[in-house]
């Protein structure tokens, strides 16, 4: 998968880049229509340097795990915000959410009430 327009390696270097809405694919190498959703990885920037990174390589690991489905991943650290687009045929936004989540409990989905089948 992608990772802020590079191909992720462990020694994958965190760049600043152009704005969001710019570099996002919205479809895949085939046409169709990619899905996206976004967490917030609650005190990422302020973690000290080593926790931060260790909590970088499992996020690394979870999406890697997912490679078939993940297309396009962009960690923002200045907004602790990770947004993850994916193809809609191959994975599952609970799922991987839910998986980023159990490895690092400070990523929590960013979605509505109505995601979730709530009427409020």
């Amino acid at each position: 998968f992608i990772l802020a327009n590079k191909i992720v390696t462990q020694k994958t270097a965190i760049i600043p880049s152009a704005p969001l809405g710019k570099r996002v694919p919205t479809v895949d190498e085939d046409g169709k229509y990619l899905i996206d959703f976004m967490m917030i990885v609650r005190g990422l920037k302020t973690m000290p340097r080593q926790v931060r990174e260790e909590k970088i390589k499992l996020l690394y690991g979870v999406l890697g795990w997912y490679n078939k489905a993940v297309v396009y991943a962009d960690l923002n650290l200045k907004l602790n915000l990770l947004w993850v687009s994916l193809r809609s045929d191959e994975g599952s936004t609970m799922q991987i959410s839910s998986a980023l989540n159990i490895m690092i409990p400070e990523a929590v989905l960013v979605g509505n009430y109505s995601f979730f089948g709530s009427s409020t």
